[in-house]
């Protein structure tokens, strides 16, 4: 078990930093039960990076909660190796050079409730796994950063924004698979949102 908290579990009151652009701030491996809350983390140096914000392989029973990370990382998030079960609420992921997340080989749900991502360079990259779904709860997101998610029918959103002008449709809900459009938005019941709203109460209860 690994449990990383601010004290005042405000994101802005705890930065968490690396000055090297090759590094990742944070990198976890074949760790379970983590628990991140209430800090900042990213690069000092805004311009390019080559290492990730946060970076798991083999990880499971991971909670990301009022976060705050930025680039220049690769990607916010990278989710790699048989990861499973990761919950990430009131969390910013920003200025990413190549996307917000990178989510590939997965075991399990990877569930996003309250959060912004933004302004980065690049789309959120996931690779759909018979064992695995990527939710989106009351989210808003920038012009670029569900670019790729067009090509997936299986990537579920529920009460989220998108900029006006964003690149891409976003394909939501298992079983209607409607095109939402840029705005504001709300949609039905389906079989991977109701999976997925389980599966976060059970994260926070």
């Amino acid at each position: 078990d690994i449990s990383i908290f601010g004290e005042t579990l405000k994101a802005e009151d705890v930065e968490f930093v690396t000055d090297y652009r090759y590094a990742t701030v944070l990198t976890f491996e074949n760790c379970f039960n983590v628990d991140i809350a209430g800090m900042t983390l990213g690069h000092t140096d805004m311009s390019e990076c080559e290492g990730d914000v946060l970076g798991f392989s083999g990880c499971g029973e991971v909670t990301i909660n009022q976060a705050d990370l930025y680039g220049c990382g690769v990607y916010g998030i990278t989710a790699t190796s048989y990861c499973s079960d990761f919950y990430v609420s009131g969390t910013d992921i920003r200025d990413c050079s190549d996307g917000p997340l990178y989510i590939t080989e997965g075991l399990g749900d990877f569930v996003f409730f309250d959060c912004n991502l933004y302004s980065s360079d690049g789309y959120a990259y996931y690779e759909k796994t018979p064992e695995s779904s990527l939710e989106f709860y009351n989210c808003s997101f920038g012009r670029r950063e569900t670019e790729y998610f067009m090509f997936h029918e299986d990537v579920y959103a529920e009460e989220c924004a998108w900029e006006e002008g964003a690149y891409g449709n976003f394909v939501c809900g298992s079983g209607d698979r409607r095109i939402c459009k840029t705005g504001r938005i709300g949609f039905g019941e389906g079989r991977t949102g109701q999976a997925g709203r389980a599966a976060w109460r059970r994260s926070v209860s």
